[in-house]
């Protein structure tokens, strides 16, 4: 969940500070008794263009925080769904204000207490520049590649999933061998992203303590097109520009473009041993930030290509362009408005469309409609689908195409409803799922939200009591899920009879890979698309965790819970791999360059050719 708030704001230059409130000044923490139906108001004088991080522990009394300008317009407003003890943050950068009002109140809902106490804080944020030449000693980097290693064998339960000891080991010893010198914090991060990926687990991830693309130059060094895997090869995605539209990429300042991928690929972690969405990624989700944080600021590129219909390669010297246009160019990207269909930023999280008499599309962008089934948002989507299903039954709709394209994942049981409609067969969100402890490891290194003492040994306690509610069955050293938390899901009388079609593609992971999972085992719908980045026999998930290791300060995540999905055994699934589709059916390069959608036309074909 998001516990802070973050923005640049933005308005008239000219304000007049309040003389009535108190001032909280810098790095001083004020301690606040709050009543239901008082408030409390801080004037703050700040500086333009630094960036301030105003911090709240909650101690007994749930609090919301607003900033506004002297006129009282809101600008920022936080509030946390942690209760009545834990911190309110915000995060924020003056450009054109200098003084501002920060207001606390108590929250009026039910359950909130009468009275209680707030401590709150406004300090600079540190600084992304502040990061840029910091360099570790052999020895700092060695204490963290230990700490690294410690907590994953004590608490990620994926670590040897799919690779053996022995490779998990020399894996490391190459590691350690790479830290004999001083590196900078950069260098060692790219150490670690090898570690993180090997594991093979679509959650894990690796993060810097600063944004990488606030220490970049800003003016230069900027990949100049954007690119798009076509039939496996990297093509031109921008048009109006020195290289044609839909010429092949083969090579970059004299790397090849497989050689080129493969430098990524690291940055891109998947279930298993699964290539499909490394390659894609590596091929289209690259050439911002990332391509000069990986390959280095070039002043200019030699861009070796292929123009349409020719086997010749040609080779042009293109000067770098800055981080402003570099965006520009991406949403001016030729396959921008195709792209946009199946992205879950722009699209509904689900959306039903008929397309003729017989044949219907219902799209989920994003298994978030609800966070559990407690959340109201979960009644109306269960609504929703049964309205939906009921029509498909009454309009007597034979052909149902269901697009999972592009969807991440979301949360129980959202996904599990949608296949209520699509099963004649019970069936479960997992067959086992585990951890590996009944306390939470190494909780010096734990990234917890809270600053105030007693806030994190209570932030503590309720991961640890959670956990073993949760996981409360011990076998060996394995403490495994109590199966009250492991429902049983009945096929809804509602169900759709007809046939069923399922588009996937390489985004495809998490929760929604374990949809199509459950589609791909128990029914007999014809799957179409790309081999999806989640696994089809199980993943690590359900419950993410961060540790901030000590010296680097550097952030690794990865989800405890080894999950057993609820999936036959099948020939045609190996493990190891995601859903493999029935036809794999890649972007054509027609279809590219009249941006039509290849899947969608395969899919309709087959439904044609079956009547």
């Amino acid at each position: 969940m998001n516990r802070f708030l973050a923005g640049i704001l933005i308005g008239f230059p000219f304000v007049v500070t309040s003389q009535q409130n108190e001032v909280l000044t810098l790095n001083r923490t004020e301690m606040i008794q709050l009543e239901q139906g008082q408030t409390k108001s801080f004037s703050l004088n700040l500086e333009r263009g630094k960036s301030y991080v105003v911090h709240l522990e909650q101690k007994g009394i749930d609090v919301a925080l607003s900033l506004k300008n002297e006129a009282g317009a809101l600008l920022l407003f936080q509030d946390s769904p942690n209760g009545l003890f834990g911190p309110e943050r915000i995060e924020f950068t003056p450009q054109n204000y200098v003084n501002f009002i920060l207001t606390i109140e108590p929250l009026t809902e039910a359950g909130n207490a009468k009275k209680g106490t707030c401590s709150v804080q406004i300090r600079e944020a540190v600084s992304n520049e502040s990061w840029k030449n910091r360099k570790l000693s052999p020895k700092q980097m060695k204490e963290d590649l230990t700490v690294f290693r410690s907590i994953r064998e004590k608490a990620n339960s994926g670590l040897y999933r799919y690779r053996s000891r022995q490779s998990i080991d020399s894996l490391y010893s190459k590691a350690f061998e790479n830290v004999k010198d001083e590196l900078s914090l950069t260098e060692f991060y790219k150490i670690l992203l090898i570690l993180t990926d090997f594991e093979g687990s679509n959650h894990n991830g690796t993060s810097l303590p600063y944004k990488p693309s606030a220490i970049l130059e800003r003016d230069r060094g900027y990949f100049p097109f954007y690119l798009k895997q076509v039939d496996g090869k990297m093509l031109m995605n921008n048009s109006n520009g020195e290289i044609p539209l839909g010429s092949q990429i083969i090579s970059i300042n004299g790397v090849s473009s497989q050689e080129f991928q493969q430098r990524f690929y690291r940055c891109f972690p998947t279930d298993g041993y699964n290539m499909t969405a490394k390659k894609r990624a590596s091929s289209e989700n690259v050439f911002g930030w990332l391509f000069p944080f990986e390959m280095g600021v070039s002043e200019f590129f030699n861009i070796g290509y292929k123009a349409t219909g020719s086997e010749q390669i040609q080779t042009i010297r293109i000067k770098s362009i800055s981080q402003e246009e570099n965006r520009n160019r991406y949403f001016a990207r030729h396959s921008a408005k195709s792209d946009s269909l199946t992205d879950f930023n722009v699209q509904k999280k689900y959306s039903f469309q008929r397309i003729n008499d017989n044949t219907a599309l219902l799209n989920f962008r994003i298994f978030t409609m609800a966070s559990n089934a407690e959340d109201p948002d979960f009644a109306v989507f269960s609504s929703y689908l049964d309205s939906i299903f009921s029509l498909l039954k009454s309009e007597k709709i034979t052909h149902l195409i269901i697009d999972i394209r592009n969807n991440p994942g979301g949360n129980d049981p959202t996904y599990e409803k949608v296949f209520t409609y699509l099963t004649n067969q019970t069936f479960r969100e997992n067959k086992e799922a585990f951890i590996l402890f009944n306390k939470l490891p190494y909780p010096q290194y734990f990234k917890l939200e809270s600053e105030d003492k007693d806030n994190r040994k209570r932030e503590l306690n309720s991961i640890n009591d959670y956990l073993q509610e949760v996981f409360s069955v011990r076998k060996g050293t394995h403490f495994f899920q109590n199966q009250n938390f492991n429902p049983s899901y009945a096929p809804d009388s509602n169900g759709f009879t007809g046939k069923l079609y399922l588009l996937i593609d390489e985004n495809v992971g998490s929760a929604a890979s374990h949809f199509a999972s459950l589609v791909r085992g128990y029914t007999a719908a014809t799957i179409v698309g790309m081999e999806t980045s989640g696994g089809y026999y199980g993943h690590n998930g359900h419950f993410p965790v961060e540790y901030v290791l000590p010296n680097s300060q550097i952030t690794t995540r990865f989800s405890i819970v080894h999950v057993e999905q609820d999936a036959p055994v099948r020939a045609d699934q190996p493990v190891g791999r995601g859903i493999i589709p029935d036809y794999s059916v890649p972007l054509s390069f027609a279809d590219f360059m009249k941006t039509e959608d290849s899947q969608m036309k395969f899919v309709l074909k087959l439904i044609e050719e079956a009547k």
